[in-house]
């Protein structure tokens, strides 16, 4: 058996059907018995192909089956489209591969159903069930019922009605559609089939349009502009039309509320109601303004909340490319303009450039135009100005057309005198056009001397115009612009006479006129020439023998990186140039051996050749005086130059006769010279020139300053090229002479001084000037004579807390040494106190009339203040004036030593105790403590000192109180005599009650109050405080906030952390300290060991402590003394300091800090803070109390930092 594979169309769907073809039988089918079986045919795979051209496969293999079984049926593709008249054949086919009772149903006539549908839009309720029509097994029509059809899904399922969800569906019969047809037809059994429902597509609702309409008519609403706003809109005269994509098709109508429309422009921006018809531009001569009305926000989800299927209506602005004249289906709104109109009109116009006055306003007439009316207005002056074709205002600088126009003050007066009411812009037709030209000059070009049997041609003359010497256009005549006339004053068209003529102007100047640049140009004077007709001369033989000449002079010059210039002037005189009238200039290379080059002789008048040689033909025009451009390779060669009359005018061959020139000598030396070497302005100025041949191709002129003394370069100046056009006047045959100077300015350097100099000029292929060169070098010389080293101090002495230093240092060793330094050694021991360096010279001009050779002089003063060391005033100084060429001053250098000096002669150390008193626990301490040996120590310390335990309980550093006059009068030769009082207060406790404590004084270079230091004890003096008693043990209450404690921030510094995560965090390291008896625990002497001790009561108990970094009053970063058992080292630091001052505060020994707080928010992970300087910062620290939400804070002044603190900020990571 074979299995035929044929395809049906039945409307857009093809179906296939299986035929079975026996041979020469034919099966009828029968009903089979309960027991019959049907042998499955062989299982095979045929190739089909579907309506879109690919193969596919269909299963051919039938199963076995019971005669109650369904069977299974070839694919059958059904349309809900199917073609009028196209079903009966179908039904036939499929007849002949469906079982005897099996019925097949099939949709023929339906609504459309696809058409622009989507989701939550689509409800098969809305179909009437009487629009659809079955057909059943291809022969009976069925009328489907209410309840026969329902919406299934692509897997069969029945859905809802009206699905919200886009995708494929169906329309298809029920169980109660499917017993309606089994019931109409008893022939068959009809089974659900998914094949054969109606397809329907639901789209979402997405990007839909939006039109709008008029209700009161189709066309567009129009007003006449008069000043004032259009009427507002009301919503209720507008339709709006939702659209499909594209605007295909209507989706829905939304009729508008209050808030729904709004006006937008062509651009689609929204346009404010008010302004609606007061926009348009009327007073630029707008004509129209439209305004589009769509739909607001509001109106959008107004629409969507009455259709709320629809998802989305696109944006009006992202679709500007479809608003082209507002063309999208909007309702308009169109104000025209109803000013009336402005004309200007005037005779034509034109003046000459630079005219005092170029617009008369009489010669204009200004017209206001509305309707059929016409008004003639006065013009004032400043009304009218010139514009160009832009309409920009302008003064006439230059010939050309101009546009005469009203000013913009005109429209504004105009515009007030006419109620506003007024139209006009600026255009080319509108303004009156205005020629303005200038005077020229005009030149006749063209032949001067004609054959006369060659007869006069007009067309080879032309008149160049020239405006300010500079040529600007070239008019070429044409007839009647010019006429020819002879020595009697006769016009003559045809010349047949030889003999002078002139040719005069005839209608040249209405001819420029009508020229559309020339118009512009007027000449000033006549314009003519002289025109000589001659008979042309036949030459004797007498005139081939005469061949005379010279060359008066020559000279060469580089004219570019690849030609040279040859300048000859003389003369050739041959009467031969009868005949062969045309002349050249040949460059002979000697060195070579053939010509190089070739030129048309320009003829120079020469008169004096003319009388030498009278009655030699063209002896008066046989001058040359030219350049003739030649390889520049070839300027260096033996050159000579043959002058030639030719009868050939384009290569100069043909009949000839030469004349041979001396061979040119050509200079083959090395010449240069120095002409001055000046000091000026910090530089050595060197000039001079070097000319020589061999420098050509050498296009690099350097300047080498050399060191003849110690036999090396010091250092070379490039490109110092400068012009010499002085120098080919004596080396006429140097190509580069002209340009051959140099000018360098050169670095001054130490061995300029001293040594002997020597300058090279080389010229090298290299710009560095290191290969292929040559060189020229000049003698050597001593550039400075004067040798001398003086210095002098003019003043030293203590200012200000520093030892100040004056006086000058003269030599002229100090050039290229540019660093001076004062440097203070101790006398005795040779070691360095202190140096200050300067790269400022102090200028001392008095200097320059005591050392003349002193090329430095009037710069080699000093002034400087160095920081007062401990050594300075108790031993003998030495001063070192140091010039440097180094900025440590360490190197390269020349010195001067001043002799030793003592600063003050009283070494002694002094001191006395005006007062020392106890009263409680204030111990007071007033005094002074005088010595020179204070000078560098410049921390004064009074330390109070516990004789009976042996060991220091507090300092204070003074630093105000301490001035007295009195110690300065009895002690004048003491540097700090002036400022060595000190009166001082110590709190102490209870712990040195009954002590004998006594004062210590001492001056320090330490700011600590430690190490180099001169001390005064006041042990006789002592004295016995009684302080309260500090608790001995207990736990202050966290209920108590009225306690004692105080904080200080010594220092902030901004620093910067990397590799948190996030960037680079800006930061700040915070120095200070901050103490409190809050929640004190008594018990144990520092918050240390409360934490350390091994009862867990104990240090679950302590209280706590933070830093905290606040901004704008919210805080940002947190630092603790803690940190998950692990100690913080930058909290609890010792401030020996702020425990003396505070002994009654716990554990105020260790209430120091130095810690880093970041700009990072903790609590959003980390997030960097960019601080601003606006930003109100400040420090808080808080002591919390143990278990329970109480705690006391102190909060610092608050601080601004600016972002470029952090510029060149430490980095940590």
């Amino acid at each position: 058996m074979k299995e035929h594979k044929k395809l049906y169309k039945a409307g857009k769907l093809w179906v296939t059907a299986t035929l079975f073809a026996f041979a020469g039988v034919v099966l009828a089918a029968s009903p089979a018995a309960a027991d019959d079986t049907v042998n499955a045919a062989p299982q095979a795979s045929a190739a089909v192909t579907t309506d879109n051209g690919q193969a596919a496969t269909a299963n051919t293999d039938l199963q076995s089956t019971q005669a109650t079984s369904t069977p299974n049926y070839q694919q059958v593709v059904a349309s809900n489209q199917l073609e009028s008249g196209s079903t009966s054949g179908i039904f036939t086919n499929l007849a002949a591969a469906t079982p005897y009772n099996k019925g097949l149903y099939m949709f023929t006539d339906n609504p459309n159903v696809n058409d622009y549908t989507y989701a939550g839009q689509f409800s098969l309720s809305n179909y009437d069930p009487s629009s659809f029509k079955l057909t059943l097994n291809g022969a009976k029509d069925y009328q489907p019922v209410a309840g026969d059809l329902g919406l299934f899904d692509k897997n069969g399922n029945q859905v809802s009605d009206s699905p919200s969800a886009a995708g494929a569906y169906s329309i298809n019969l029920t169980a109660a559609g499917l017993a309606h047809i089994n019931a109409a037809d008893d022939e068959h059994h009809y089974d659900f089939d998914s094949r054969f429902g109606i397809d329907v597509y639901l789209k979402e609702a997405t990007d839909l349009g939006i039109e709008t309409a008029f209700n009161d008519s189709p066309e567009n609403h129009v007003y006449t502009y008069n000043g004032q706003s259009v009427p507002a809109l009301n919503p209720s005269d507008v339709t709006v039309k939702i659209m499909s994509q594209y605007s295909i098709k209507q989706i829905a109508t939304y009729h508008p509320v209050a808030g729904d429309l709004e006006y937008v422009d062509e651009e689609g921006k929204n346009v404010d109601p008010q302004q609606v018809g007061l926009d348009g531009n009327f007073s630029n001569s707008a004509l129209e303004k439209q305004y589009g009305i769509y739909v607001t926000e509001q109106g959008i989800e107004n629409i969507q909340r009455q259709y709320p299927f629809i998802k989305s209506i696109y944006n009006l602005n992202n679709h500007r490319d479809e608003l082209i004249g507002l063309s999208v289906g909007l309702a308009k709104i169109i104000v025209k303009a109803g000013q009336g109109q402005l004309s200007l009109s005037a005779t034509p116009q034109n003046s000459c450039l630079g005219a005092d006055d170029y617009i008369k306003l009489s010669d204009y007439t200004l017209k206001y135009v509305l309707g059929s009316n016409q008004q003639e207005i006065s013009l004032q002056d400043g009304d009218l100005a010139f514009f160009d074709e832009n309409g920009n205002q302008v003064t006439p600088t230059q010939p050309g057309t101009y546009y005469v126009s009203l000013t913009e003050s005109a429209l504004n007066r105009l515009n007030s005198q006419l109620g506003g009411n007024l139209q006009y812009h600026f255009n080319t037709k509108n303004a009156v056009k205005y020629r303005i030209w200038v005077n020229a000059t005009a030149k006749l070009n063209g032949p001067s001397k004609i054959e006369l049997n060659q007869g006069f041609d007009l067309s080879k003359y032309s008149v160049t115009l020239f405006y300010n010497g500079t040529p600007v256009y070239t008019y070429h005549l044409k007839a009647g612009d010019f006429k020819l006339v002879d020595q009697n004053g006769n016009d003559v068209t045809h010349p047949t006479i030889a003999g002078n003529y002139t040719l005069k102007e005839d209608r040249l100047l209405i001819s420029l006129e009508d020229d559309p640049v020339a118009m512009y140009y007027q000449p000033e004077n006549a314009v003519t020439k002289l025109i000589q007709l001659y008979q042309p001369y036949v030459p004797t033989a007498e005139d081939y023998k005469q061949n005379f000449g010279s060359l008066d002079g020559h000279s060469i010059r580089q004219v570019s990186d690849s030609e040279a210039a040859l300048h000859v002037a003389g003369w050739h005189a041959s009467g031969a140039s009868a005949v062969m009238p045309n002349g050249w200039l040949i460059v002979f290379d000697n060195t070579l051996g053939h010509e190089i080059k070739r030129v048309q002789i320009k003829p120079v008048n020469r008169p004096d050749v003319q009388a030498a040689y009278p009655n030699v033909y063209g002896s008066l025009q046989s001058g040359f005086d030219q350049d003739i451009l030649i390889p520049l390779a070839n300027a260096g060669d033996d050159l000579t130059i043959i002058a030639r009359y030719s009868s050939d005018a384009v290569s100069g061959e043909g009949q000839r006769i030469d004349h041979w020139f001396d061979r040119m000598n050509v200079d083959h030396g090395n010449h240069a010279y120095v002409d001055s070497v000046q000091f000026a302005n910090g530089q050595l100025h060197v000039a001079g020139w070097h000319a020589t041949n061999t420098a050509l191709g050498k296009p690099y002129h350097s300047i080498i300053v050399w060191d003849a003394t110690q036999g090396r370069e010091l250092e070379r100046v490039n490109n110092v090229t400068v012009n010499r056009p002085d120098i080919p006047g004596v080396y006429p045959t140097i190509v580069m002479a002209d340009h051959s100077g140099f000018s360098a300015d050169l670095k001054l350097l130490p061995e300029m001084a001293n040594d002997q100099i020597q300058f090279i000029s080389r010229y090298s292929t290299d710009e560095a000037g290191n290969q292929d060169y040559v060189d020229y070098w000049f003698g050597p010389q001593q550039l400075l004579a004067d040798h001398r080293n003086q210095a002098y101090l003019d003043n030293i002495n203590v200012q200000n807390g520093k030892l100040h230093i004056a006086g000058w240092h003269v030599t002229n060793q100090s050039i290229g040494r540019p660093y001076h330094s004062i440097i203070v050694l101790n006398a005795n021991t040779g070691r360095e106190l202190g140096r200050y360096t300067s790269s400022q010279p102090v200028s001392r001009p008095d200097l320059t009339r005591v050392f003349l050779g002193v090329i430095t002089a009037a710069q080699n003063g000093f002034s400087g203040d160095i920081a007062l060391t401990a050594g300075m005033g108790d031993q003998p100084i030495r001063i070192i004036s140091r010039w440097s060429a180094t900025a440590d001053a360490n190197s390269n250098y020349v010195d001067y030593w001043f002799a030793p000096q003592q600063l003050y002669p009283d070494l002694s150390n002094r001191a006395a105790l005006d007062g020392f008193t106890a009263q409680g626990a204030v111990i007071s301490a007033a005094g002074w403590h005088a010595t020179t040996q204070s000078l560098g120590r410049g921390h004064h310390y009074i330390i109070l000192f516990d004789q009976t335990t042996n060991r220091e309980v507090q300092r204070r550093e003074v630093t105000d109180n301490n001035n007295r006059p009195d110690v300065a009068q009895a002690f004048p030769g003491v540097y700090n005599a002036d400022h060595a009082g000190f009166n001082v207060q110590f709190t102490v406790d209870s712990s040195v009650n009954g002590h004998r404590l006594v004062i210590l004084s001492r001056w320090t270079d330490d700011p600590a109050g430690n190490g180099n230091a001169v001390d005064y004890w006041f042990g006789s003096q002592p004295v016995t405080p009684e302080a309260p008693v500090i608790p001995a043990g207990g736990v202050n209450s966290p209920d108590n906030f009225n306690v004692k404690q105080a904080f200080h921030i010594d220092g902030i510094e901004p620093v910067l952390e990397e590799d948190r995560g996030q960037g680079i965090a800006k930061g700040l390291k915070v120095t200070g300290w901050a103490i409190s008896n809050y929640c004190a625990n008594w018990n144990y002497k520092t918050w240390r060991d409360e934490m350390s001790s091994t009862d867990k009561n104990v240090w679950m108990n302590a209280r706590g402590e933070s830093i905290t970094l606040r901004v704008n009053g919210k805080d940002l970063y947190t630092i603790l003394p803690q940190y998950d058992g692990f100690w913080n080292n930058n909290m609890g630091l010792s401030r020996p300091d702020v425990a003396a001052k505070y002994p009654d505060v716990w554990d105020s020994l260790h209430g120091g800090f130095s810690d880093y707080l970041f700009f990072e928010d903790e609590y959003k992970m980390w997030n960097i803070y960019d601080v601003k300087p606006t930003d109100n910062c400040q420090i808080v620290v808080r002591f919390q109390a143990p278990g329970v939400d109480k705690h006391t804070e102190m909060v610092s002044p608050i601080y601004h930092f600016d972002a470029s603190m952090w510029d060149h900020a430490k980095v940590i990571k």
